[in-house]
């Protein structure tokens, strides 16, 4: 996470007014923060270079601290580069009201008094996904894109998982705590376009809306696709799919964009897919993506509303076999997990335009909420 340190805190600093307490607070905070961004874990940023001057001229702060803000001094002209990388920074001013403000490059600037400065803004800010291997596959997603864009960018996070339907409370849990900054990636788990978002996206959504502290320390994003599996290269799946499936993946490739981004690549489509909720939206949907490239599309979606026996027209918890009987299947349960280890951050993958969309937005996103300014080592 980006900090910038305002100039109302080094004037303040280096004009000290006689309020001991108030200084040795400020002090106190501002040290800490430094020596985070010292040991990798933040990063600090200033507007003018004079408030670094500011900072070290007042000769309040630590040796290490010291030698850290003359190194800022000395790369002071990289160290703006890093907020043109990133959608949101945190401006800690001396005295203001919270406020959350988006520029003309709708960049986002948080600005906090210092006294709100506490345990959520020292160490890494958190990834929470719904299980681990969503959020390897995100680091790597995110590795992928600084090395194609050609940006040397450190970043680093504490990933921990909101074990798939409870992630909504897990994530109430980290922001009301106010001991991490935390962004929360979630799948939209839609089966079509029109569809809304299922319930553990909702109950991201409603958590974060709920809170007045979620906005300051946290953001959210709920995948545009299905899930983490939709945006796999069709490289990679290439490279880990089991032979059995071959003829599964051919009918992947054949869809369309929309298609390859609400197919259920773990589980594929069964009649109770179709049907369940009794979705019209959702039926017409795969049934204009599949009858043209599956010939027995057309046969199954013709008597697709003809009930098995002993159909009871309810399809939660359904025992009918026949209902679950795949029309065209999955690409791999473990699909996600095999492909990590075989995506090569220096490769330059041939994604689907949407996709393509994804894997930026899911970069960017972390990267704002995870960059790090490298360790700083003292002489």
């Amino acid at each position: 996470m980006i900090f910038e340190i305002d100039s109302s805190i080094s004037n303040f600093l280096k004009n000290e007014t006689g309020n001991r307490d108030l200084t040795m607070k400020c002090l106190k905070k501002v040290e800490a923060l430094l020596l985070n961004a010292s040991d990798g874990k933040n990063v600090i940023f200033f507007e003018d270079i004079e408030i670094i001057e500011s900072l070290i001229d007042c000769g309040k702060f630590s040796e290490p601290t010291g030698y850290f803000l003359e190194y800022l001094r000395e790369n002071f002209a990289s160290t703006g580069s890093f907020i043109e990388l990133t959608s949101r920074h945190i401006k800690i001013v001396l005295e203001c009201e919270p406020e959350i403000i988006i520029n003309d490059k709708n960049h986002t600037i948080v600005t906090l008094p210092i006294s709100k400065l506490d345990q959520s803004f020292f160490g890494k800010s958190v990834l929470l996904t719904e299980n681990l291997v969503d959020g390897k596959f995100y680091k790597r997603i995110t590795q992928c894109y600084c090395n194609n864009c050609g940006q040397n960018i450190d970043f680093d996070f504490e990933l921990k998982h909101g074990g798939g339907h409870t992630t909504g409370t897990v994530f109430n849990e980290t922001f009301s705590n106010k001991d991490k900054n935390c962004l929360c990636i979630v799948d939209s788990d839609k089966s079509h376009p029109e569809c809304n978002c299922k319930e553990t996206a909702k109950a991201v959504v409603t958590e974060y809306n709920n809170s007045d502290i979620a906005k300051f320390i946290s953001d959210y994003y709920i995948l545009e696709v299905k899930e983490a599996e939709n945006l796999i290269p069709q490289e990679v799946v290439d490279k880990i799919i089991a032979p059995q499936l071959i003829d599964n993946l051919d009918i992947y490739k054949k869809l369309s964009n929309k298609g390859a981004q609400f197919f259920d690549c773990k589980k594929g489509i069964n009649r109770k897919f179709l049907i369940k909720t009794r979705d019209t939206k959702k039926l017409n949907f795969w049934k204009e993506e599949l009858q043209g490239i599956d010939n027995n599309a057309e046969q199954i979606f013709s008597n697709i509303n003809d009930n098995p026996t002993n159909c009871t027209g309810i399809c939660n918890e359904c025992p009918n076999k026949s209902c679950r009987q795949l029309y065209w299947g999955g690409i791999g349960n473990k699909i996600l997990d095999n492909s990590i280890e075989n995506i090569n951050k220096n490769e330059h993958y041939s994604l689907r335009e949407n996709i393509q969309k994804e894997w930026e937005t899911i970069a960017k996103k972390i990267i704002t909420w995870s960059i790090v300014q490298p360790e700083y080592r003292f002489m």
